[in-house]
């Protein structure tokens, strides 16, 4: 998955953050369900962990695969949405009479992550490194994201793949510049201004209006107000995204850090809709959301442990149908 090697230390670095992320993605989801979350930790949250997530999305998207194995991870991620997709509207209907979406493809909860992610692989493939990697470009996706937040296009994800994509062309175009091995480098006295420049972001993210870290709704302000706010969005999260790498743990990996798309997943079912339907029979304070927060990774934990589930999460379309095409052929002669 990209030019990090199991056991290195930077993959350690990346397995960590994405479990730290993968947790702060649970536990504010929670807070859908009417679950007892500090506001502003909420927003604090919001303003970083999803931006870096696809940082990191696009930091191991390698184009330079062949064709066969960059579009069979990217069919992957289409086989994943439907099935889950689906599994959802099913247990809604099952469970309260009613799905949760209007038709199959339109994603349910957090699926919209699949979606925006086939977009993003797409776009990196089919268009040159050249063009991508072009000011005109950049600018032109950091001009593109500011939409959604003032227009309402939040149809089948397509407000957060145009909101989240800049930062997926970031992580892309790190992969490939010293930025990392910069960062690994920084001396006690940077990161120490790193880490304070960051405690005041967060402090920034507690006054910034949620819709633009959400990036699927629009602000109702005016249109220079939504960019300053946009703008300032940006800097926070790549402020706060620099200070985490530099705090994260490298003396130990959190191995689950591998099996976040499992978690992301299977978080969706825990959530909606067999929380929903047991919510009102649970407590709601500080105390039980973490309680509970704790019980759904411990479950989580063991899920993406399960082999059936493994092959499942792992099923290559394109290789499978290949398989089964020489499979067919032999039959034959």
């Amino acid at each position: 998955m990209g030019l990090i090697q199991s056991g290195d230390k930077r993959s350690v670095v990346f397995d960590n953050l994405k479990f730290v992320l993968i947790i702060l993605v649970i536990y504010c989801h929670l807070i859908n369900l009417g679950f007892a979350v500090p506001w502003n930790v909420y927003k604090i949250i919001y303003s970083f962990h999803m931006p870096l997530f696809v940082m990191i999305s696009g930091y191991f998207t390698n184009k330079n695969k062949s064709n066969v194995k960059y579009w069979d991870s990217t069919l992957n991620l289409a086989f994943l949405f439907i099935a889950f997709n689906l599994v959802t509207i099913y247990i809604y209907i099952y469970l309260c009479d009613s799905p949760p979406v209007e038709a199959p493809y339109i994603p349910s909860f957090a699926l919209w992550y699949l979606l925006c992610m086939i977009f993003w692989r797409t776009i990196v493939r089919i268009i040159p490194d050249k063009v991508l990697k072009s000011k005109i470009f950049i600018v032109s996706s950091l001009v593109i994201s500011v939409i959604p937040a003032i227009y309402d296009i939040n149809y089948l994800a397509i407000s957060r793949c145009v909101s989240f994509f800049p930062y997926f062309l970031i992580g892309w175009i790190v992969r490939d510049t010293s930025v990392l091995a910069k960062l690994d480098k920084t001396n006690k006295w940077k990161k120490a201004i790193v880490i304070f420049c960051a405690i005041i972001s967060c402090l920034v993210a507690t006054k910034i209006p949620l819709n633009i870290f959400w990036g699927h709704l629009p602000l109702d302000n005016s249109i220079s107000i939504v960019f300053i706010c946009k703008i300032i969005s940006w800097c926070i999260a790549v402020i706060i995204s620099s200070a985490i790498y530099l705090l994260i743990p490298r003396k130990f990996e959190f191995k689950d850090g591998k099996s976040t798309l499992g978690y992301y997943l299977f978080h969706t079912l825990l959530l909606f809709p067999v929380l929903d339907v047991i919510y009102p029979y649970l407590p709601k304070g500080y105390v039980a959301t973490l309680v509970i927060l704790s019980m759904m990774v411990i479950l989580l934990h063991y899920t993406v442990r399960i082999n059936f589930i493994n092959k499942f999460l792992n099923f290559k379309p394109l290789t499978s149908l290949n398989h089964l095409s020489k499979f067919l052929n032999f039959s034959r002669g």
